[in-house]
């Protein structure tokens, strides 16, 4: 890491260096149409440059789209100033409703036009619910996704590394099947087999010599508008570029924030309610070498009414240009079925309240409602694909005006990465305004509890009027309404990152064997290849492991969170830790020398085994572990990412895991207390 820049004064140095806001506006929609709409019509000799599209005359007339040019559009993007904006209609929290589909409805008996009752309907969906996953086994649906290669890239082959005796603690040691040799220590060398022109490039490489340039961002013409991803842009920022004296303090604004914001670009989501917040931790280098740490709060906002129609629009056209017209009347009078199933429970839910409750006309609705409930979902299920009327408004169901939802992510970056964990609980104290009371254990705004602030104003109050604390002797106080909250830095006789870290995320993710494992491939330097399907557990396993490294430090390549655009640095030639979603398309992992550690299955599979620890230490290691950790083996604790790693306000609450940051007593460091204790359990 490259020293600050010489014109920062430490102690003027602000607790946080830029506060931004990135995701995509409802216009982009429009945007994203007019570059896709001459791929979708049929090709033709020339193409003049801003043409006028043309359309058929049975075509609904088009809401008003922005004429400008591509380059024009982009330059508005840069200079968007919009922090007021950000603060829209608020909505309760809801369940994130799947919309991965890549679904053509083909193949099923003719529906409505063909004259079908509603008793044959129900009997049809009743045999789609029991054979559901074997009817969408037999037919093939192909409109809307993209070709894939006829021979793929076949994947490396790994080897799943396991323990022999996972359970006891007196036996078996090592984690991996094969013999340890402690008679001949000259046999421990390096199983990793790798050649020493790759040695000798991990030694010559840095971060800026094998992490290429982010691929552009490519548009899919012929993907389903509900599929097509949009490419995610900077919509503000604090302190501005044209506040000068402020960025004198500050390291430079790093590029790609908005691509490390969302590291699988932005997908427009169809929903009755609200999807659920999330959050995640990334870091990035600039090219003066200085690292700026960041984390962001995804919240969720509704599509407005004239952008949501524009790509009901669009899934029109793709429907008449990917679908036949028996497929397109197919889903048509599902779609026709399915709002009046939806007007049908409005109708239903309007009269529960007016029923007595525990009488039988009460339980008959509720039975009423329930069997309306499954239709609905049925026939989700078979227009999810083509998304024909599949999100109109159900009154009391619907959260927002059009059921259609784009995110937004605010975050926070400094230069100070123990600050971390009071950042991520900066942004999900002012963004609570935003949930209208739905959060619960928050008390409703009044004069005597606190009103609320606008975003501005605490924005301001952490980048730019609050300055970082100089040592662990003092401690800086920031207040969001009724709440206060402590940033102090760790002593230096403290471990690094031990206030900071949180160690509990892996230890719940993964066992104590496969954590010793990682961490014997972590001193190997491999190259190390997280997933999962929560970002937020990648930034958290990384931290942890790297920091559990004390005293060594990781020199290698660290990307919690590796972008979708930047997934080719998986090939970089030296030591890396990185982060991949598994949500990611078409991953190419490296050929060889790699690991591949799955959080949320706890399972490492690699090309090769590690370097074992000595037999001795690793017992040792391993037995302390347990006692320290005993979660899984004494608690019966299952694996997996923990709530908070999920879901920003899990069981839609406010709580917190680092209650440390919430008084103004910091609370004695408990580590050397707690290792004392077990070494003299060992001793004894």
């Amino acid at each position: 890491m490259a020293p600050a820049p010489p014109t920062a004064d430490p102690a003027n140095l602000p607790l946080a260096d830029y506060f931004f806001i990135s995701g995509i506006e409802s216009s982009q929609v429009y945007d994203a149409q007019r570059v896709n709409g001459a791929a979708v019509a049929p090709a033709e000799s020339t193409i003049e440059e801003d043409a006028a599209l043309e359309v058929e005359e049975d075509v609904a007339p088009t809401p008003p789209r922005p004429t400008s040019s591509d380059g024009a559009s982009l330059s508005k993007r840069e200079t968007r100033q919009s922090i007021s904006s950000v603060i829209g209609p608020d909505f309760g929290p809801g369940p994130t409703a799947s919309n991965r589909s890549s679904a053509t409805i083909k193949g099923f008996p003719q529906i409505g036009g063909s004259g079908l009752s509603d008793f044959d309907f129900d009997q049809a969906l009743r045999k789609f619910a029991a054979e559901r996953e074997t009817f969408l086994e037999e037919i093939q649906f192909s409109a809307g996704t993209l070709k894939q290669e006829d021979r793929p890239r076949p994947r490396p082959k790994t080897q799943r590394i396991v323990n022999e005796d996972a359970s006891s603690l007196g036996a078996g040691i090592g984690s991996i099947r094969r013999r340890i040799s402690t008679i001949g220590r000259s046999q421990r060398n390096s199983s990793m087999m790798r050649n020493s022109s790759v040695r000798t490039s991990r030694r010559m490489s840095g971060y800026n010599s094998v992490i290429p340039a982010p691929r552009p961002f490519l548009h899919e013409p012929n993907m389903h508008p509900l599929k097509r991803r949009y490419e995610p842009v900077l919509l503000d920022r604090y302190p501005p570029k044209a506040m000068v004296d402020e960025l004198k303090r500050r390291n430079p604004f790093p590029d790609y924030v908005p691509m490390f914001a969302f590291p699988n670009d932005v997908n427009v989501v169809s929903s009755d309610e609200r999807p659920r917040s999330t959050w995640h931790g990334f870091a990035m280098t600039n090219g003066d070498g200085s690292k700026l740490h960041g984390i962001c709060l995804t919240v969720w906002v509704p599509l407005n009414p004239v952008a949501a129609e524009e790509l009901e629009r669009q899934c029109e056209e793709w429907r008449k240009a990917n679908m036949t017209p028996e497929e397109r009347e197919l889903a048509g009078s599902l779609g026709e079925r399915l709002a009046a199933e939806r007007a049908k429970l409005s109708r239903l839910l309007a009269q529960l309240p007016s029923v007595p409750s525990g009488s039988d006309e009460r339980e008959q609705l509720e039975d009423d409602i329930s069997a309306v409930e499954e239709k609905i979902g049925l026939m989700n299920d078979l227009l999810r694909p083509v998304r024909h009327g599949a999100a109109s408004k159900i009154d009391g169901l619907t959260d927002g005006e059009t059921g259609l939802w784009i995110p937004r992510a605010y975050g926070v970056l400094g230069r100070e990465g123990g600050m971390t964990s009071f950042w991520k609980e900066w942004l999900r104290a002012v963004v609570v305004p935003m949930y209208q009371g739905s959060l619960l254990r928050i008390p409703a705004s009044s004069p005597r509890v606190g009103m609320w602030q606008p975003l501005e104003r605490y924005v301001v109050n952490l980048c730019a009027e609050a300055l970082s604390p100089m040592s662990s002797i003092t401690q800086v106080e920031l207040c969001i309404r009724e709440l206060r909250m402590y940033a102090r830095k760790e002593a230096v006789n403290e471990l690094p990152g031990s206030r900071n870290t949180d160690i509990y995320a892996l230890f719940r993710s993964l066992s104590i064997q496969n954590i010793v494992t990682l961490f014997e491939y972590v001193l190997s330097e491999g190259r190390i290849i997280l997933l999962s399907s929560h970002t937020s557990m990648l930034h958290l396993a990384s931290a942890a492991i790297t920091n559990l490294l004390y005293p060594f430090v990781w020199a290698g390549v660290f990307i919690p969170v590796l972008p979708v655009r930047l997934i080719q640095a998986l090939e970089a030639p030296c030591p890396y830790i990185v982060g991949i979603e598994r949500r990611y398309e078409n991953v190419e992992l490296p050929e060889d020398d790699f690991v591949l550690v799955d959080l949320d299955q706890d399972v490492i599979e690699s090309t090769a085994p590690p370097v074992p620890l000595p037999r001795q230490q690793r017992r040792k290691l391993v037995s302390l572990l347990q006692l320290a950790a005993p979660h899984h083996i004494k608690y019966g604790v299952p694996t997996g990412p923990p709530a908070y790693a999920v879901d920003a306000y899990p069981y839609d609450s406010y709580s917190s895991e680092n209650t440390a940051i919430f008084t103004h007593k910091a609370p004695r460091a408990t580590l050397a207390h707690y290792t004392v204790n077990e070494l003299n359990q060992q001793n004894k």
